[in-house]
């Protein structure tokens, strides 16, 4: 099985990625008023809710350990005769690319036609808008929205909890790591007694893998080599002792990286899958 094929299978376990933090609190964004966090699987999660004068402002930041992080940020301001909100997404990994595209998209038919203004790039969705109301309107207002905040961040972190997969089947590596430089692509999963380095690069078109074991005896190979040559989805296999060889048919870089990112990784550092799924996976 591909490690796109085996993206696609792994879908499931990543429904929700989330970030651990150690501050006790954000002097620039007021006082403290409530802190939740949770851990899942390799996923953790926190949300904190500060207020300041008559700003409320409500944060969860999220991680996938080793894998990137993403850290949302929703602001509410109440004015004499105006409410502004606004809702920030910040990423630094592709682990989160569908989340951020989503996040645009739904943000965009929420704000824009009332006026607001959205922007979206691939690391970064910055929304917002400024609500003309009257103070009887915004009479109660400061506590509602307090109230609402602490809401959210419990949905949040129970959607941390409920995203949970237990113990996964096999052992969970110890590390999974993607890298990219010009057009080679590399992936490093490592168990404590056995490791891969799997690298894709682009020849005039086509995607060619190789993948250099550790930890794998000589039998394993031989029957993971035997495999290859009969996967349709793979071409002129070789096999050289611990490195294998073959051209990926139908991949092409950015799709892998993808996968790496987004599923193959983390499923490898849950225990949700194994080298042996990859090798002989149908």
């Amino acid at each position: 099985m591909k490690l796109g094929t085996l993206a696609l299978l792994l879908i499931p376990f990543i429904f929700l990625a989330c970030t651990e933090s150690t501050s006790s609190g954000d002097d620039s964004r007021g006082d403290l008023v409530y802190d939740l966090s949770a851990k899942a699987s390799s996923i953790t999660g926190r949300c904190s809710v500060y207020v300041e004068d008559k700003r409320i402002t409500m944060v969860f930041d999220q991680i996938v350990s080793g894998l990137g992080t993403m850290e949302y940020t929703s602001t509410i301001k109440l004015g004499s005769s105006s409410v502004t909100v606004s809702d920030v997404f910040v990423s630094n990994s592709n682990i989160f690319k569908e989340s951020m595209e989503a996040n645009c998209a739904g943000l965009k038919e929420e704000y824009e036609p009332k006026g607001g203004s959205v922007t979206c790039s691939s690391t970064e969705v910055n929304a917002s808008m400024e609500i003309a109301s009257t103070p009887a309107k915004l009479a109660g207002a400061y506590e509602t929205a307090v109230d609402a905040m602490k809401e959210q961040c419990d949905y949040y972190i129970e959607q941390v909890k409920a995203s949970d997969m237990g113990e996964g089947d096999y052992e969970p590596a110890e590390h999974c790591i993607v890298d990219q430089k010009v057009d080679t692509l590399v992936m490093l999963i490592g168990y404590p007694d056995r490791s891969v380095s799997i690298e894709a690069y682009d020849v005039g078109g086509d995607v060619y893998m190789q993948e250099i074991y550790a930890g794998v005896d000589a039998e394993t190979l031989e029957d993971v080599c035997f495999a290859y040559r009969h996967d349709s989805e793979r071409a002129d296999v070789t096999c050289d002792g611990s490195t294998i060889t073959y051209r990926s048919i139908g991949d092409n870089l950015e799709d892998l990286r993808e996968g790496m990112e987004i599923y193959a990784c983390p499923a490898f550092l849950a225990g949700a899958t194994s080298f042996e799924d990859m090798w002989f996976g149908e």
